[in-house]
């Protein structure tokens, strides 16, 4: 009885050991999904048509779906797949191994289990991580993909051409939801850019503090009325024009910083014409983005602009010109920035 008591605590111990050291590779079915493919064309295919359908998160998903990406972005993952499977679950949420055989990359696609148009089809959105330790510290998000048009292909496209570490999108049209935010401007709760009580703003804010040195590009886009107003204020008659920000209103920019070096480099080429907000515009700056007021240390994002900028939140505002036709290039700019901003 003796030995036979040992033997269990021994072979107990054992079992222990090697559940606690469990590499996400080691994990057998059904606790990891796995795919693989063309990733690119995968969410490309995704956005190709409206979905306009959106349910507001309960407390207890906002709260799970956090912790989620608390794990996710801060390195956790091999010790604590059994729990994010299970927090994934919580919120109707599925996380995908995804080998993507154009670069023979493996990533990690979060998504939700059943897929528009299943009637319970929530509009969280898609998110994708390179786990890869090569990757830069940036962050792409794309808020409203079917309504600044173009902005979902950009942001996938942007991602897997210059190594970035993250990429967000929202999982519906921004007006879907007839039901007002509370946070500044008229806006819906199924916009994702004026609206924290999403899983869109909780996976920002998980990432945010877990990378220091991150800085989050988000993508947008304007209608024809304002480019003619932001071509008068910023003395430009180029139809290929941006309008960068930090998501304060602010004369001046720090030299170093990320949004400084892009306007630079855009500007250099004279191919695209980038604007600064505060300083050559006072148009589609931002200031009541949540996200923005979030890096931007604001007491309340949801009511209140913030005032000093940590330099690592930039809102890219783009013509249809950019948008449409000239997406490579102006990815071929943020990626001269990234390189000179993190000097490799």
């Amino acid at each position: 009885m003796k030995w036979s008591l040992i033997a269990y605590i021994l072979i107990g111990m054992s079992v222990l050991k090697m559940t606690t050291s469990t590499k996400i590779d080691d994990v057998p079915s059904p606790y990891l999904n796995e795919d693989s493919g063309d990733l690119l064309e995968y969410l490309n295919n995704i956005y190709s048509s409206m979905i306009n359908s959106y349910r507001e998160p309960s407390l207890r998903e906002l709260e799970a779906f956090s912790e989620l990406f608390d794990i996710l972005s801060c390195g956790q993952i091999e010790d604590q797949v059994v729990r994010m499977i299970k927090l994934a679950e919580m919120v109707g949420y599925q996380i995908v191994k995804y080998k993507n055989t154009v670069d023979n990359q493996l990533y990690y696609l979060i998504q939700e289990q059943n897929q528009y148009p299943d009637q319970s089809y929530q509009g969280g959105g898609y998110y994708i991580i390179n786990p890869s330790p090569n990757t830069y510290d940036i962050a792409y998000e794309a808020p409203h993909p079917f309504f600044d048009t173009g902005t979902s292909y950009q942001a996938i496209r942007t991602y897997f051409n210059t190594n970035a570490k993250y990429l967000s999108i929202a999982g519906a049209y921004r007006y879907t939801s007839k039901v007002n935010s509370v946070c500044s401007g008229d806006y819906k709760v199924s916009d994702m850019a004026h609206n924290d009580n999403t899983l869109f703003y909780r996976s920002h804010v998980a990432i945010s503090n877990n990378h220091p040195d991150i800085v989050f590009v988000q993508f947008h886009g304007f209608s024809n009325k304002s480019l003619n107003a932001l071509q008068k204020q910023c003395g430009s008659t180029n139809k290929a024009l941006i309008n960068l920000s930090e998501g304060i209103n602010s004369s001046s920019y720090e030299p170093s910083s990320f949004i400084a070096y892009l306007n630079d480099i855009v500007n250099y080429d004279r191919n695209i014409t980038s604007c600064l907000y505060g300083i050559d515009t006072q148009r589609l700056g931002a200031l009541t983005s949540v996200v923005g007021r979030f890096e931007n240390g604001s007491d309340d994002v949801c009511l209140l602009n913030a005032k000093i900028s940590s330099h690592r939140f930039v809102h890219i505002e783009q013509s249809q010109a950019v948008r449409y036709d000239l997406v490579d290039l102006m990815g071929s700019y943020i990626n001269k920035a990234i390189k000179l901003y993190f000097g490799s």
